[in-house]
């Protein structure tokens, strides 16, 4: 039996997504039905994928929207796992929040069509892997590199410079609490063929995982923290 959400805690629409979750509930039923179908087939490896499959269903909805509800979809699934929630408990509480609106039927329509994507194994397989790479604290957003030239000056500055020097300023931005920040690292050159030799180190180590997830018919999902 799933874990029941508290009730001293509520799920909310926010004013955005209602939009999104009506037209969930008024699509035509024949595509909901593909969507059913696509989501039982081959299992899901990554959100560009899911949301390849949820545009070819769902083909009377436009681009935007079905992006939209892709998000809803997968934020749904993290806020279950994510607070023990279960999967119908939400479901029912945001079905049933004022801000939505919806009449008895369009309730009724949504909650299954909600519960039929968001149980379906392929989905809940594929949340749970978004889930385990945003697991950590700090996830990288972007690499930068900045290359400067700084003069050296002898003594004597009002004379030319009797050199200089190459720095190169490493920037990492990853995000932590939804916020993104900033490390800025002062590198050498000899500095980045070390971070290079460990990059390529880490790339060979994915090509060989990967290969041994092939050998044993594990799948690999190609998700990111972002």
């Amino acid at each position: 039996m799933g874990n029941r959400v508290p009730s001293d805690v509520t799920v909310r629409v926010p004013s955005r997504v209602v939009p999104v979750l009506a037209a969930l509930a008024d699509v035509d039923e024949s595509e909901m039905a593909s969507l059913r179908t696509a989501l039982s087939g081959e299992r899901l490896v990554s959100v560009d994928q899911f949301t390849e499959r949820v545009r070819q269903s769902l083909s009377s909805q436009s681009s935007q929207q079905l992006d939209e509800l892709v998000g809803v979809i997968l934020s749904l699934a993290s806020l279950s796992r994510s607070h023990g929630w279960s999967i119908q408990e939400i479901i029912d509480q945001l079905v049933r929040d004022p801000e939505s609106r919806f009449d008895e039927a369009r309730r009724a329509a949504l909650a299954q069509r909600l519960a039929d994507v968001l149980t379906a194994p392929s989905i809940e397989a594929l949340t749970k892997a978004i889930d385990l790479v945003s697991a950590p604290e700090k996830t990288l957003h972007v690499v930068r590199i900045y290359s400067d030239v700084r003069p050296v000056f002898s003594d004597d500055t009002s004379s030319e410079p009797v050199g200089a020097v190459i720095i190169h300023n490493l920037i990492l931005s990853y995000v932590a609490d939804g916020i993104v920040h900033d490390i800025n690292i002062a590198c050498s050159s000899a500095d980045l063929e070390k971070i290079r030799a460990s990059a390529e180190r880490g790339i060979q180590k994915g090509r060989s995982l990967e290969q041994f997830l092939e050998r044993t018919s594990l799948t690999h999902f190609e998700v990111t923290a972002e």
